[in-house]
């Protein structure tokens, strides 16, 4: 059975399933040159941690050959004491949770690398540094003064009296190419940068893609496009909706784009509703778009301000656009963490990570022909290649276009009218809204496809793929005309693994995952919580599986 609940970062929406219970990764040989691991009775042993009297001597079972601080996992004993059945380290050493290696009191990191899971539910907790388990909950230990979750129900303790934290970035490294249906075939491996490593731990997903989310405002309504299916309405509400975003945590969030107020989708047996989450916003105009940040917070576009909504519901003024911009009509975070802001035309403004002056960036005029009536920027999406992709939709709405802003700020177009038609025949307008990008690089965006307040439900859901190529995914879908705020689209995805490792000495977090069964293009997606506040770093890529 899946968890019904959603994820997205970069563009991207997922339906998680529970991840296994948790058990820590050994280090394997073949791609760690530094792991004392070794096959017995086969090998010759070297010398290991521990005086060698401490050693069992009974040769016939492998296993039996481990000593102090060392694992055996398959037939394997693994020098790291960290892992849940390895022995205990010798008389008057310690457990270095982040080296595995047993040493002298006064020089460990000591706290424990065990998850363990707590609760008897079909998605228990998973209880790990920093916390414990209490009525079937995780709780803070005397060092925290919090607990925090990630998407996995994997828990941790944060504003910890630890040395640990600080984290300043995660990045992970590009995966191999696995074989499908492979155990253990995805190798995953992250660096972590941080003032102190001591008590961090990464979580390692890998996902692929499964339906798409879009929203219409005619419709009033949340669409669900499975990948290969059709169209169903899957949250249906009684005032034109906007904006379209979920939270780290997997929860759907859209807005109510004249009323200024944002709701959340709650699943509850498979059938999602909505409530009301905040707002009004402030200000006045019309709420065109939200978008979740790096910090994990929200933010919103309306009339010509941009707010910041953080978890507990305080709402805060980020920026406010020049008044020539009109209004404003799109928003999403660049690879350095700046948040650009698309005015009505021709400008795309940018906020820097941290600041509140808002500036010019990219001024898109070169990117629809002479005599184009009320062209706008509308949905920004952030690719996988580092930059950002933008879609226009004019009133004159043959005209509108597909484009990215180079790494150099200059607007290179991408897709119009000639390119859909090739692959969609019988297309007639162009007028993009929503962008946003599935595991294996392919652009999804919508099309309203009309040429007026018609209120036909003409708008297409297409494809372009890596190659270029165009292709249809969706249609049916009635966008609203003239305001086109809706259209928003999200990449819905399975959780197909996942595995929570400590970050070893030097920064580095590996493990390895199961290969899934079908060939194609995955994601893997990487977490790391900061036990000093509690905030989530996160980085993603995609895995090749033949």
């Amino acid at each position: 059975m899946k968890r019904g609940t959603l994820w997205v970062a970069a563009g991207l929406l997922s339906c998680a399933e529970p991840g296994p219970a948790f058990t820590p990764e050994p280090r394997d040989a073949s791609v760690d040159a530094s792991a004392q691991d070794r096959v017995a009775p086969d090998l010759p042993r070297p010398d290991s941690q521990g005086p060698v009297g401490d050693r069992p001597t009974d040769t016939s079972d492998p296993c039996a050959l481990c000593g102090p601080g060392e694992v055996c996992q398959a037939r394997r004993c693994l020098a790291d004491c960290r892992f849940e059945a390895a022995r205990p380290c010798g008389e008057g050493t310690v457990c270095d949770f982040l080296a595995g290696r047993c040493t002298a009191p006064g020089m460990a990191c000591l706290l424990t690398g065990t998850y363990t899971n707590c609760g008897r539910g079909e998605f228990p907790y998973r209880c790990g540094p920093g916390s414990r388990c209490e009525a079937e909950r995780c709780v803070v230990t005397e060092a925290c003064r919090r607990v925090v979750c990630d998407a996995t129900n994997a828990c941790r303790g944060a504003d910890c009296m630890i040395p640990g934290g600080g984290v300043r970035s995660v990045t992970l490294e590009a995966p191999p190419e696995s074989m499908a249906g492979m155990s253990a075939g995805v190798r995953v491996r992250a660096r972590v940068e941080a003032e102190a490593l001591c008590g961090l731990t990464a979580t390692f997903e890998l996902r692929g893609d499964d339906a798409l989310y879009v929203s219409a405002g005619n419709d009033q309504a949340i669409w669900r496009i499975p990948l290969g299916g059709a169209p169903s309405r899957y949250v249906m509400d009684s005032s034109p909706v906007s904006g379209l975003a979920a939270d780290r945590t997997g929860t759907l969030y859209y807005a109510r784009v004249e009323e200024g107020t944002i709701h959340r989708v709650r699943v509850t047996g498979g059938t999602a509703t909505s409530e009301r989450w905040v707002g009004p916003l402030p200000g006045s105009g019309n709420l065109a778009r939200i978008t979740f940040g790096p910090d994990g917070d929200l933010y919103a576009v309306r009339g010509l301000g941009v707010y910041r909504v953080a978890r507990d519901l305080t709402v805060t003024s980020v920026a406010t656009v020049e008044s020539l911009a009109g209004f404003t009509t799109g928003l999403v975070f660049d690879r350095d963490g700046a948040l650009l802001v698309a005015g009505f035309w021709p400008w795309v403004y940018r906020i820097p990570a941290g600041a509140t002056a808002i500036a010019r960036y990219v001024d898109a005029t070169p990117m629809v022909p002479f005599g184009t009536v009320n062209p706008w920027n509308e949905g920004m999406a952030l690719g996988p290649d580092g930059l950002v992709y933008v879609g226009i939709f004019p009133s004159s709405s043959d005209a509108g276009v597909l484009y990215r802003i180079e790494a150099d700020r200059a607007p290179r177009r991408l897709v119009g009218l000639t390119d859909i038609t090739r692959g969609v025949s019988g297309t007639r307008f162009a007028g993009i809204h929503g962008l946003a990008f599935g595991a294996e690089g392919s652009l999804y965006f919508v099309n309203q496809n009309t040429d007026g307040d018609t209120r036909r439900p003409d708008g297409q859901v297409l494809v372009r793929r890596p190659d270029g190529s165009i292709a249809l995914v969706g249609s049916g879908l009635n966008f609203d005309w003239p305001l086109g705020f809706d259209g928003d689209i999200v990449v819905g995805q399975v959780t197909l693994g996942s595995v929570s490792v400590p970050v070893r000495e030097g920064g580095v977090a590996e493990a390895t995952l199961d290969a899934p069964t079908r060939p194609g293009t995955y994601q893997v997606r990487v977490l790391v919580t900061d036990p000093r506040g509690g905030a989530i770093s996160s980085d993603q890529g995609p895995v090749v599986v033949r």
